[in-house]
Parts: C-alpha cells; sequence; structure tokens
C-alpha cells in the first residue's frame, strides 16, 4: 500500500502556525503593556487625571482616520507588513520619547496618544491575522492559549515596568519597548518565512440575497441590516454604551490612583503591580467565565456577565471610594471586556447572515466606536467638575442597567437568529396522513426519522400482560441486539413497557451495550417509544458516560501520536479514533431529538457536515439552546478536530510515548480501541506488515481503508467486507482477464503492479494506466452486468484481493451502508 511521506514532528505546519503565533502575542503583549503601562504613568504625573475627558476627544478624532488609513491599507498589502510597520512605529516612538525626554503635559499627551493609537490598532490587527492564518474551528480552540500569552505578556511587562521603576526613572525606561519590538520584528520576519495566509476561501451565499454592496451602497446596506435584525441595532446599542462607561471606569480609576499616589516613581510602581494584577485577573476570567461557564450556560447568559460586573464595580467605588474600588473599577473597564465581554460579542454576531457581519463590525469598531469616545470625552469634559465621583458611579451603576438590558435582549435576539440561520434551506419531509404514534419531539423533521417512524408506526402489538420483565428476558434482548436485523423484533416488547419498567430495562441494558454494533444502537433509540423527561435524561448520563468523558479523556491524549515515528502505527491509531467519533456523533445526535422543540436539529445536521467551518460553529452555537446544556456542554469534543500537539507532548521522552498510548487505548470503552491497544505493542517491536496474508486483523482493516473505494466505510464494515475477499498471488505477466470476458468480480492491488489496455480501432493494444498499490481494477463487474470493458496484467510478482459479486450482493443485503459508501466515491471520481 502507498505510504504518505512523513515528516519531523517539529517540521509540521501545524505545530510551527500555532506556537509562532502564541509567540507573536506574547511579545505583543510584553511590548505593549510596558508601553501602556509607563505611558500613563508619564501622563497621570505629568497632565493629571483631569485631563483624561480631552484626550478621550482628541483619540476619537485622531483614531478614526487612522483606522480607516489601515483598513484601505490592509487590503492591499500583506497584513504581517502592517504589523511589522505598527511595531517599529511602537518602538519609534518609544525610542523618539526616550531620546528627548517628557518634560512637559503636552509632551506627555501626544506620547500617550501615540501609544494608545497604535495599541489599538495592534489589537484589531491580532485580530485579522488570527482568522487569515486560522480556521474558525482553531481559533476557536486557541482562545484559551490565546488568553494565556496575553496574561503571561501582561504579567511580565508589568513586573519588568516595576522592577526597572526600583533603578530607572519611567522617562529612562523607554528604551525597553524599543528593545522588545525589535524582538517582535525579528519573529515576524521569521513567521512570514515559515507559514503563509490559509487559502481565501469561496464567499458563503446569503439568504438575504438583495443586501449586497454591489447593488446598495454602505448606508443603504447598513440601515437594511438595522432594520432587518433587531440583533444588529441591539449589538450597535451595547457597543456605543459600553465605550461610553469604560470611560467613566477610567476617570474613576485614574482619580482615585491620583489622589493616593503623588509622586512619579511610587505611581510608577503601583501601576507596574496593578497593570500585572490586571491581566492576571483577566485570565481568571478567561478560564472561569469564558472556558468554564460559556460552554455550560451558552453565549446568551455569558454576555450578561459583562454588565453585572460593572454595576458592582460601579456601587464599589460609590460605597467606599477607596484605592481598591479604583482597581475593581480598573478591571471592569479592561480585563473583563478583553476576556468576556470581546469573545460573547464575536460568538452573538454568527447569528447574522456572512455576508453582513463584516459590514456591521467595520461599523461598530470603526465609527460607534470612536464616535462614543469622543462624545463620552465632551460630555465628562463638561460634567466632571460639576460632579463627585460618588455622582458619576451612580451615573455609571445607571448606565449598566441598560447595558444589562441591551445585553439581555440581544441575547434573545441571537437565539432567534441563530435558529432562522441554522433552519434555512433544511428539509421539511411532511407526511399526509396523521400517524398514531407521534415523534419524540415537536417539529422534528429528520432525513432518517421518516423511514424508521413508518416502521415502528406498523410494529405488531404485544400485550402487556405477556410481558414479565426479568432479568434472562432483558439477557436475550442483548443478545438480539449484536444483529441489527433483529432489531424490529425486539421493539414491540419494548413499546409495551410503562414507563417505570422501560427505565429499569434501560438502566440494566445501556451499560452493556455500549460496545453493540452502530447500526443496532442507532435502530434501537430511534425506535424507542415517547420518552419522558427522566428516560431522556437517562439515555444522555449513558452517553456521558460511555462516549463524551472517554473523548475528553481522547482528547487530552491524542496529542500522543504527533510523537509516533512509525507511520502504519499513526494511521491505525487514527482510523480507530475517527471510527469511535463517528459512533459517537451518530448516537448524540440521536439522543439529542428529544430537545429539538423548534425543529432545528435537520438544520444543525445538515450544517454540522458541511465542511464549512463557519456553518459548523453556528450549528455548535445553536446546540446551546438545548435546555440541559449542562449535560451536553462537552458536545463540541464529538465534532471538533482532536489536536495535534501541545507542550506537554513535546517535553515527554519518546520512551514514554508508547506506553502512554497503549494505556490510553485501553481506558476507551471500544472493542476497535482496545483491540488497537493489543496490537500497539508487537508493532512497537516489529517492521509495519506490507502484505494482506499474514497481517493482523487490524493491519488488514488499514489495508482497505487506504483503499480509495472504501474510504468512507467505518471499521465495522471493513471488517465484513475483510471475510468476503481472498487474497493470492500473481506472476510477472500474468493475465487477470482479457477485455470481453464476463465480470464476475473486483480485483484489488495489494503489492506490485498492473497494466490495463484497451484494443483501438486497428486491434492493437493501447495502454490506458498503470496501477498501484492500493488501487481496484474492474470495480463497475460489482455494478452491471456487461462483460470486462479493458484488459490487466501483472508487469511484476503482485499480491492482489479478489472480491466475487455473489459475495459482494450478499453483503450489501446486510450492510447497505457499504453500498452507498462505495457510490459516494464513485461519483466524486465521476464528477472530478
Amino acid at each position: 500500500m502507498p505510504k504518505a511521506s512523513e515528516s519531523h514532528f517539529l517540521l509540521n505546519s501545524n505545530i510551527l502556525r500555532p506556537a509562532g503565533f502564541l509567540a507573536l502575542v506574547f511579545l505583543m503583549s510584553l511590548s505593549l503593556v510596558t508601553a501602556t503601562t509607563l505611558a500613563t504613568t508619564l501622563f497621570l504625573s505629568q497632565a493629571g487625571a483631569s485631563a483624561l475627558p480631552l484626550f478621550f476627544i482628541l483619540f476619537a478624532l485622531v483614531s478614526t482616520p487612522v483606522s480607516a488609513l489601515v483598513s484601505w491599507w490592509a487590503d492591499r498589502i500583506p497584513r504581517l507588513f502592517i504589523l511589522a510597520t505598527l511595531w517599529a512605529l511602537l518602538g519609534g516612538l518609544a525610542l523618539i520619547a526616550w531620546w528627548l525626554g517628557i518634560q512637559s503635559s503636552n509632551a506627555a499627551f501626544v506620547f500617550y496618544l501615540g501609544i494608545s493609537t497604535t495599541e489599538l490598532l495592534l489589537g484589531s490587527l491580532a485580530g485579522i491575522l488570527l482568522s487569515d492564518y486560522f480556521s474558525l474551528t482553531q481559533s476557536k480552540r486557541m482562545t484559551g492559549k490565546l488568553s494565556l500569552m496575553l496574561a503571561l505578556g501582561g504579567v511580565c511587562g508589568a513586573l519588568l515596568v516595576s522592577l526597572s521603576a526600583i533603578w530607572l526613572s519611567p522617562n529612562e525606561s523607554l528604551w525597553l519597548i524599543a528593545l522588545i519590538s525589535l524582538l517582535g520584528l525579528i519573529l515576524v520576519y521569521f513567521y512570514h518565512q515559515w507559514q503563509k495566509p490559509l487559502a481565501e476561501s469561496m464567499p458563503e451565499e446569503t439568504d438575504d440575497h438583495y443586501l449586497t454592496s454591489e447593488q446598495q451602497g454602505k448606508l443603504q446596506l447598513l440601515l437594511a441590516i438595522f432594520k432587518k435584525h433587531s440583533l444588529a441595532r441591539w449589538l450597535t446599542a451595547g457597543v456605543f454604551f459600553a465605550v461610553v462607561i469604560q470611560c467613566l471606569q477610567e476617570i474613576l480609576a485614574f482619580t482615585l490612583y491620583e489622589q493616593h499616589y503623588v509622586d512619579e516613581q511610587s505611581l510608577a510602581v503601583f501601576l507596574g503591580f496593578a497593570v500585572g494584577l490586571l491581566h492576571l485577573s483577566s485570565l481568571m476570567f478567561a478560564l472561569l467565565i469564558t472556558g468554564l461557564l460559556l460552554p455550560r450556560i451558552g453565549v446568551s447568559r455569558t454576555h450578561l456577565f459583562h454588565p453585572l460586573f460593572n454595576l458592582f464595580a460601579f456601587a464599589a467605588v460609590a460605597l467606599s471610594g477607596r484605592l481598591w474600588s479604583g482597581v475593581i473599577a480598573h478591571i471592569a473597564s479592561d480585563p473583563l471586556d478583553v476576556s468576556v465581554n470581546s469573545p460573547t460579542t464575536t460568538l452573538l454576531y454568527n447569528a447574522l447572515p456572512t455576508g453582513q457581519i463584516g459590514s456591521l463590525r467595520l461599523f461598530n469598531d470603526g465609527i460607534v466606536y470612536p464616535v462614543a469616545l469622543g462624545l463620552s470625552g465632551v460630555l465628562l469634559l463638561f460634567i466632571e467638575p460639576l460632579l463627585s465621583l460618588l455622582h458619576l458611579a451612580i451615573l455609571g451603576g445607571l448606565l449598566s442597567i441598560a447595558l444589562l438590558l441591551m445585553h439581555w435582549r440581544a441575547g434573545q435576539s441571537y437565539e432567534q437568529d441563530l435558529k432562522k440561520q441554522v433552519s434555512v434551506g433544511t428539509l421539511q419531509l411532511g407526511s399526509s396522513h396523521t400517524n398514531k404514534i407521534q415523534p419524540r419531539a415537536r417539529g422534528l423533521h429528520s432525513y432518517t426519522a421518516a423511514a424508521e417512524h413508518a416502521a415502528v408506526s406498523h410494529l405488531e402489538k404485544v400485550s402487556t400482560e405477556d410481558i414479565k420483565l426479568t432479568t434472562g428476558m432483558m439477557n436475550q434482548w442483548l443478545t438480539q441486539l449484536h444483529q441489527p436485523s433483529l432489531v424490529q423484533q425486539l421493539l414491540p416488547y419494548i413499546h409495551a413497557l410503562d414507563d417505570r419498567e422501560l427505565r429499569k430495562a434501560l438502566m440494566y441494558m445501556l451499560p452493556k451495550m455500549s460496545q453493540h454494533p452502530l447500526d443496532s444502537l442507532v435502530l434501537f433509540i430511534r425506535g424507542l417509544p415517547p420518552l419522558n423527561e427522566r428516560i431522556a435524561v437517562l439515555l444522555l448520563l449513558w452517553f456521558r458516560k460511555h462516549w463524551g468523558n472517554p473523548l475528553t479523556l481522547l482528547y487530552m491524549g491524542y496529542s500522543l501520536t504527533s510523537k509516533i515515528r512509525d507511520p502504519l502505527k499513526r494511521r491505525l491509531i487514527h482510523l480507530v479514533t475517527e471510527n469511535y467519533r463517528r459512533r459517537a456523533q451518530c448516537l448524540l445526535l440521536e439522543l439529542l431529538r428529544p430537545y429539538d422543540t423548534k425543529g432545528t436539529l435537520q438544520g444543525i445536521e445538515i450544517r454540522l457536515y458541511a465542511g464549512d467551518s463557519r456553518q459548523k460553529a453556528q450549528a455548535l452555537e445553536t446546540l446551546s439552546l438545548i435546555p440541559q446544556r449542562h449535560l451536553t456542554y462537552w458536545l463540541n469534543l464529538v465534532f471538533e478536530p482532536l489536536p495535534s500537539m501541545n507542550l506537554r507532548t513535546l517535553l515527554k521522552p519518546f520512551r514514554r510515548i508508547d506506553q502512554d498510548m497503549v494505556n490510553l487505548l485501553k481506558q476507551i470503552p471500544d472493542p476497535w480501541m482496545n483491540k488497537m491497544a493489543e496490537v500497539y505493542p508487537r508493532l512497537c517491536h516489529s517492521e509495519s506488515c506490507t502484505q494482506y496474508v499474514g497481517a493482523s486483523l487490524m493491519e488488514r482493516l488499514e489495508l482497505l481503508h487506504q483503499v480509495p473505494l472504501f474510504a468512507e466505510l467505518n471499521l465495522d464494515d471493513l471488517q465484513s467486507l475483510d471475510a468476503q475477499l481472498r487474497s493470492r498471488k500473481v506472476n510477472t505477466d500474468e493475465l487477470l482477464f482479457n477485455e470481453g470476458d464476463p465480470g464476475d468480480c473486483l480485483y484489488i492491488l495489494v503489492s506490485g503492479e498492473l497494466a490495463v489496455s484497451r484494443k483501438n480501432d486497428k486491434g492493437e493494444n493501447m495502454l490506458l494506466a498503470k496501477l498501484g498499490a492500493g488501487q481496484p481494477v474492474g470495480e463497475m463487474a460489482l455494478l452491471d452486468e456487461l462483460p470486462r470493458s479493458a484488459t490487466a496484467v501483472a508487469t511484476c510478482d503482485s499480491e492482489i484481493l479478489r472480491l466475487d459479486k455473489l459475495r459482494f450482493h450478499s453483503l450489501v443485503m446486510q450492510r447497505p451502508q457499504i453500498l452507498l459508501g462505495m457510490c459516494k466515491v464513485l461519483a466524486t471520481r465521476l464528477r472530478g
């Protein structure tokens, strides 16, 4: 069989790409925190907190045209070059300020303005680069690592400022920013040499086809978006109010800092430790709220944490007015916004059609944000001298209550729009008559439910009096479940049980069913009578124990495969893990049907297998609307790719990898995983088998999986196919079949080479192709009755597998999905 070329795991693009980007984010956070901390110190000591309203106004006036220029620039030249230019600008500003010195309030004001504008642009560009170099699924997986790198960079920058303040003044420490920026530029250069942006995907079609910039101007487009989607209106209003609240929090925090620390040196030391605390709190919020609570309670509820904590911060300032309350207000203004509000807002955008998200985000970030900042500056410029800190805190509390209502309404609109997006284009399978047995969920429209529903509705009636639930009877049912064809005979007895006996039967049978064939499990679950809440939860708890928890274990340990040197072992592990995940996906979708009260599961199924990362993310987010979210928070592990590398695996010695992999395979309750664990030690001490005869079952299945015609089959199907194959050796120049012979079998080349030829009009043999290992020949003979259309001859000593037509027809009668998988491959070949 052909072997894929393998490179060392450290040279793998899938490892270098995220590792290099995380290093970029760390250095960016380190340089920005160092720069902003020193600039804030100089600004507060030279200009004072009373100059903040004027700063907000000028910042809005400066950042808006600069952001527009960078946005125009970003579409015309490589964005990594723009990142390098902005980073060089940051270091250049610091170097000029260090050379000239900042001795006046005007100089401190200009320096703070330049650093803040550069910080805004670098942060925005980092988000754009994340989408350029990573898919949506990869970006979601990297969120925790990015938060960690941002926090570590912030802590290191804060410590650097605090330690340097012991020996140097803030003016004398500015050269550190230029040094860190230089390191960042070097890393940008090497990252550009290593990696290239992902290929641009095709534009996705949208249901609102009339909302296109080609047909309408930007203003008309935005008005149409706001008119059609209430979510867009609430998001824009939320951005505006969040900016005003953030300005109030900074005024309160900086005023309290200035009151307690008059000396510039002590203020620099305090700000260094305060900024370190801010980034530690940002990491804590990212881990606890975004990482832990978001998957469990959903986007809508998590989005409420930001205004609630703002309300708490303003209450602390109003009731205390001490230094610690200023730190709380500072935490609410920056870390909470970065680690909670920004991620949840980004997820809320996903409920809008794809073609409208870019226009709305550019409008909110490029126009609404600076306008709100400028208006906040004007407002504070007039009212700050008239109001005390208490009055400002009360005003901020009232605005936080308004923001809380906006986030709540945005969450409701998000759920409505997301369901609408997912349900667009789904198949509505209707029926002209009403069946006696209703589906288990209102509005359920599944492409498989109709056939199974009809089958269940015609079950023979079984008298309840004839059934006495015993252990022996349930064991007999378990035996029947090993054969998919016998499941229909079992269902009448299951339907005759009442809820109490059904729950008793499931509690006994489910733990013993985990290793049954997938076909039997799916048919059994579909054939269950309408479920009450207790039985539905019982099924989900069974899935979590026997599938969800092992998938979590697999997710934590799968990165071990990146350091396995033998390609065959890697392919076998990938084969059994993907087979296990496919089984889990099919079962999970069946178990979630009782919760599909809105008829959206059909759209979720279509988008989960659509191949587009954005559609897949929409489908997974829609599943967060299930009321029993606490039972299915781990479902992303079922559908998202397994991680290929992590730092812990990178540091693990090679001698431990094989034993750790065997232990992992043994812990997962799947027969194929356990069988792989048995084969793995032998593979560690012997060469990879390249022939079919004499190979172990797992090796034979891996060889069959490499055949393109069988690439869509699962391991159970491949095992059934393996039992029907016959292997034999052929010698050089031996004839397999002649053109015009009856077609009665399929041949698969295991090793060697075959020449396929056909006679032309002159009667001469014309070579059509030379087939290598893993390629089939004569596959059309399984599907039609026509004679052979070409001649096949072995050009060297070879090993072939033979699948007779009669054996194949008998096999597909028992397992029709084998024929479906082969037809999918043949259709793909014809389209190509």
